[in-house]
C-alpha cells in the first residue's frame, strides 16, 4: 500500500522496469473506465434503488483513485528512478502518491467491512434493515472516507515504521470483522427456514449476493496480501544478496495489487444480473441508434435527436 522511495537497482532493471511500466500503463485506463461504468450502472436505472449498491459505488470511487492517481504516479516515480525523465519534485510526488495509496486502500477495505456488516444486518434483521434510510448509508460513507483520510494524513506527520504498525493493525481488525460477518451470514442463510415461494426467492437472491460479495472480498485479499508480505520482507528482512529477487517480487506483487481495482467490474458482469443487463441494454441501444442513422441518412440532425430521445424514453 504505502511505499518509501524504492531504488530500482542498476541498469539490469531498465528493461524490467519498462515492462512493469507498460503493464501498469495498460491497466490504469481499464481501472478508470471499468469503475466509472460501475458507478453509472449502480447509480441509475433499477440498481439505483438498491441501498447496498451505495457502498459498491464508494468502492468503485476508491478504485478510480488508484487508476487515475496512484498508478500514474507510481509510473512517474519508477521512471524518475531510472532517469527516463527528470526527478524534480519527486519527493513531494512520492508523499502525495503514498497518501493517496493509503486513502484508496483503506477506503476499499473499510467499504468491504461495511458491505459485509450491511449484508449481515439485512439477513439477520430484515425488518429493521428495510426501515433503514439512505441517510444512514451516507453517514457510513462519511465515516469511511473521514477515517481513511485521517490515516492517510499520518503519512505526512509520523515515521514510516509507526504508520506501518497502524496499517497492519487496522487491516488485521478489518479482515477479522469481514471474516466473522460472512461466516455468520453464511450460517444464517444456510439455516433460514423457507416457508413460502417469496421467501424461497429472497433466500436464493441473498445467497447469490452473499457469494458475489465474498468473491469480491476474497479477490481483494488474494491480490493485496502478497504485496503487503513482500513489502514487509523487503524493508525489514531483505539482505543485499537478495536485492534483485526482492525487487522483482516487489514490482510483480504491486501489479497484482493494482489489478484488484479492475477485478470488481469483471466480477459484477458475471455475478450481478442488473449489471450484466445494463451492459446488454447499452449495446442494444447503440446498435439501434446506428440502425436508425443508416435507415434515415438524410434526416435532419434535430429530428434524429428526437428519435433517439423517444427510443430512450421507451426504454
Amino acid at each position: 500500500m504505502n511505499n518509501s522511495n524504492v531504488n530500482p537497482g542498476g541498469s539490469s532493471f531498465r528493461y524490467s522496469s519498462f515492462v512493469y511500466c507498460s503493464i501498469m500503463g495498460t491497466i490504469s485506463p481499464i481501472i478508470v473506465v471499468g469503475n466509472v461504468f460501475t458507478i453509472v450502472i449502480f447509480s441509475t436505472r433499477k440498481s439505483g434503488s438498491n441501498r447496498a449498491h451505495i457502498l459498491l459505488i464508494s468502492l468503485a470511487v476508491a478504485d478510480i483513485l488508484v487508476g487515475a492517481i496512484s498508478v500514474p504516479l507510481f509510473i512517474y516515480l519508477m521512471g524518475s528512478q531510472q532517469k527516463w525523465w527528470g526527478s524534480k519534485g519527486s519527493r513531494i510526488i512520492n508523499l502525495i502518491y503514498g497518501a493517496n495509496d493509503i486513502l484508496a486502500g483503506f477506503a476499499s477495505i473499510f467499504c468491504l467491512v461495511c458491505i459485509a456488516l450491511e449484508r449481515l444486518y439485512a439477513i439477520k434483521w430484515p425488518m429493521k434493515h428495510r426501515l433503514t434510510t439512505k441517510r444512514a448509508y451516507y453517514y457510513c460513507l462519511a465515516l469511511i472516507w473521514f477515517t481513511s483520510g485521517l490515516i492517510a494524513a499520518l503519512r505526512f506527520v509520523v515515521k514510516f515504521l509507526t504508520l506501518a504498525y497502524i496499517i497492519v493493525i487496522s487491516f488485521g481488525l478489518s479482515f477479522l470483522l469481514i471474516f466473522t460477518a460472512y461466516i455468520t451470514l453464511w450460517y444464517s442463510v444456510k439455516n433460514r427456514k423457507v416457508d413460502s415461494a417469496k421467501r424461497q426467492r429472497e433466500t436464493k437472491t441473498d445467497r447469490k449476493l452473499a457469494k458475489t460479495l465474498i468473491l469480491v472480498t476474497l479477490v481483494f485479499v488474494l491480490t493485496w496480501v502478497p504485496f503487503q508480505v513482500v513489502l514487509a520482507v523487503f524493508y525489514y528482512f531483505c539482505l543485499p544478496s537478495c536485492y534483485p529477487l526482492s525487487l522483482t517480487a516487489f514490482y510483480a506483487t504491486k501489479i497484482l495489487h493494482y489489478a484488484n481495482s479492475m477485478a470488481n467490474p469483471t466480477l459484477y458482469v458475471f455475478r450481478i444480473k442488473v449489471f450484466r443487463d445494463s451492459i446488454i441494454d447499452n449495446l442494444k441501444c447503440k446498435r439501434c441508434k446506428t440502425e436508425t442513422h443508416i435507415e434515415n441518412p438524410t434526416l435532419h440532425p434535430a429530428a434524429q435527436s428526437n428519435l433517439t430521445l423517444e427510443y430512450d424514453t421507451k426504454l
